[in-house]
């Protein structure tokens, strides 16, 4: 994800459409917005921290993703793009572990199922 997406995604989840609007949500001037948008600035702690807010994407997320892009020295850049794809990676073994869990507690025990016991609505886990 990049910085353009964060800030697109956040219009979204806030139901804004212009700059000014988005601005106004993040608590910041239009003018940083914009210079968040060309690559000038990138966002601070307290604009990742609203666009977590926002969006629902973790704060540590919002703030690699930004540092990632940002960042102007090639190991360090390299250092929180590495990071970003272990938040990826935990998020994954997360995600497993939840459909994992969810299909157990909702899956019927061999011998309801061979009875035909309606055990009511079905989760289904896809990724």
């Amino acid at each position: 994800m990049k910085i353009v997406e964060l800030l697109d995604r956040t219009k979204h989840d806030a139901g804004v459409e212009s700059d000014y609007a988005l601005a106004k949500v993040l608590g910041i001037h239009k003018a940083r917005v914009s210079a968040y948008y060309s690559g000038k600035e990138a966002p601070n702690e307290w604009a990742c921290l609203k666009i977590s807010e926002i969006t629902g994407i973790p704060l540590d997320t919002v703030i690699a993703t930004v540092k990632a892009e940002s960042e102007k020295d090639d190991e360090r850049r390299a250092v929180w793009e590495n990071y970003m794809k272990r938040l990826g990676g935990l998020a994954a073994s997360f995600l497993i572990t939840l459909c994992v869990t969810v299909t157990m507690l909702v899956t019927s025990p061999p011998s309801q199922a061979a009875q035909g016991k309606d055990l009511g609505p079905v989760t289904f886990c896809i990724m």
